[in-house]
């Protein structure tokens, strides 16, 4: 019974570590700042978007940067998180504006991550 609490404990600190991992990468996303997003990210990341799919940090990356060049506002913002074994699940609400004039306008969305040894292997995005 106590290695079976012993797992379940350790299965629990790995779901709070994931989910951990998730909310200070959406914070650094939301800073608009693709090199920090780096060390989150492994280096055969993959990226599955509702316009785009890209594989390889670089390419994620590139196309992270290319938003945030499109984008005067982009802020993440969790909702709702939930994890099981390696995969957190986001609830988000995006606020985006093309035009720093112009009021931001928030986008419902939800995300997928997994997670293998602390960085981020794959990352699906919706928005509706």
């Amino acid at each position: 019974m106590s290695d079976e609490f012993g797992d379940l404990a350790a299965q629990g600190i790995t779901r709070i570590e994931n989910e951990l991992l998730i909310r200070d990468f959406l914070e650094v996303m939301s800073l608009r700042d693709a090199q920090a997003m780096d060390p989150f990210l492994h280096p055969e990341v993959r990226f599955t978007g509702p316009s785009s799919e890209v594989e390889g940090k670089t390419a994620v990356l590139d196309l992270c940067r290319e938003l945030f060049d499109t984008l005067s506002t982009f802020e993440v913002k969790a909702v709702v998180m939930s994890s099981v074994e390696q995969f957190v699940l986001v609830e988000e609400v995006v606020w985006v504006s093309f035009d720093a004039a112009c009021r931001a306008h928030s986008l419902m969305g939800f995300a997928s991550f997994e997670i293998v040894n602390y960085q981020v292997i794959n990352w699906r995005q919706l928005h509706g």
